[in-house]
């Protein structure tokens, strides 16, 4: 079975905002709702599919993926959260800051090579 279509990522970053019309667009489907849809769609027997939607809803916050909002602000934030860690001699904190900084800093900036510099 080939499943390397790709599906559309659903975004759990933010909440629906109104629209022109000032009413809240549905959310998108969730990931298992897609993928369903897909084994429907290439005719998978029906008893592969029941083992699937079992396995998704035992383990449904495996396929909830949240996203990082970057921001160079909260980069900085915590990035200087790590350099207090590290002079107090807090080495593996202040490396856990680095890091989280580094996931919060915006593409191509000064604070994401801070973050991989100070780590």
């Amino acid at each position: 079975m080939n499943l390397s279509t790709s599906a559309p990522t659903p975004s759990t970053s933010t909440a629906p905002q109104p629209g022109p019309s000032g009413v809240k667009p549905s959310p998108p489907p969730k990931l298992h709702t897609v993928l369903l849809d897909k084994f429907l769609a290439k005719g998978v027997p029906n008893a592969d599919i029941t083992v699937y939607r079992d396995f998704v809803l035992q383990h449904d916050a495996l396929l909830e993926v949240l996203e990082v909002k970057k921001s160079n602000r909260t980069a900085v934030a915590i990035r200087e959260a790590g350099n207090r860690l590290f002079l107090e001699k807090k080495y593996d904190e202040a490396l856990e800051k680095y890091n989280e900084s580094i996931c919060h800093a915006e593409f191509n900036s000064e604070h994401l090579g801070m973050g991989y510099a100070n780590r």
